[in-house]
C-alpha cells in the first residue's frame, strides 16, 4: 500500500526549503521533515538524486508523487490544505505567480549572485569574490529592492493587507540576501514587511527546524 504520509527533505542552510517549510506549517500540513545534510554530500547520493535530479532542497513526496522546486511546493500545499494565502480568485492566484516569477527572474537571481560570492566561494575554498560579479550583483539587488520597497509603501504585505504565498516567497530571497551580506539598508517599507513575516509563528517555526 503507498504511504500518503508527506515528507519534507529539508535543510536549515536554504532559505528555498526554508519558505516551502513555512508554508508547510502555516497550512497546517501534516508534514514530516527529513533533513538533507548537504555539508556531508547527502544532496549527490543517488537515493536523493532519484529523487530531485537537480541535488538540492527542498523536495516534497506525498505518497509516489514527488515534486521539487519550492515555489511550486507551496502552490501544492496550500492547494491541499486550503488557505488565504493561496485564495480561489484566478486573479490574485495571477499575482501571486506573477511575483514568484519576478523572485526567480530577478531579484531572487541577484541574491543568489551574492551568496555564493560573498559565502560560498569562501565556504567550498573557491577563492576571493569576485569583485565585478558582486558589484553587478548588488546594482540588480538595489534596482530590484526598489521595486518591492515601491510596491510595500501602501499595502502591508506585498498584495494587500492579506498574507500570501508571494510573502513567503519573497521573504525566503530577503533572508538570504541578507545573509549574502547584500545592500538591503534603506528600504525602510520591505525592512517592516520582513519582520512582519519573520515573526509569524509557521516561519519562526521553520527557521527552527
Amino acid at each position: 500500500m503507498t504511504s500518503t504520509a508527506l515528507r519534507m527533505h529539508f535543510h536549515p542552510a536554504s532559505y528555498n526549503a526554508r519558505r516551502a517549510l513555512a508554508v508547510a506549517f502555516h497550512v497546517e500540513a501534516p508534514v514530516e521533515v527529513v533533513l538533507c545534510d548537504l555539508m556531508a554530500g547527502a544532496q549527490g547520493a543517488a537515493p536523493f538524486r532519484a529523487l530531485n535530479p537537480n541535488g538540492l532542497v527542498p523536495v516534497l513526496e506525498d505518497g509516489d508523487f514527488v515534486l521539487w522546486e519550492s515555489m511550486a511546493i507551496a502552490q501544492y500545499l496550500a492547494e491541499k490544505h486550503p488557505s488565504p494565502v493561496w485564495p480561489a480568485d484566478a486573479r490574485v492566484r495571477a499575482d501571486i505567480t506573477r511575483w514568484q516569477a519576478w523572485d526567480l527572474a530577478h531579484f531572487g537571481r541577484a541574491a543568489d549572485v551574492l551568496l555564493f560570492e560573498n559565502r560560498l566561494r569562501g565556504m567550498f575554498g573557491l577563492g576571493a569574490p569576485n569583485e565585478v560579479a558582486v558589484a553587478q550583483a548588488e546594482a540588480a539587488f538595489t534596482r530590484h529592492a526598489q521595486v518591492l520597497d515601491n510596491q510595500l509603501s501602501s499595502r502591508t504585505y506585498v498584495l494587500g493587507d492579506t498574507l500570501s504565498l508571494a510573502d513567503f516567497a519573497l521573504a525566503g530571497t530577503f533572508g538570504s540576501a541578507t545573509y549574502a551580506g547584500a545592500p538591503v539598508a534603506g528600504f525602510a517599507h520591505v525592512a517592516r514587511w520582513y519582520d512582519l513575516v519573520r515573526a509569524l509563528p509557521a516561519w519562526e517555526r521553520a527557521a527552527r527546524a
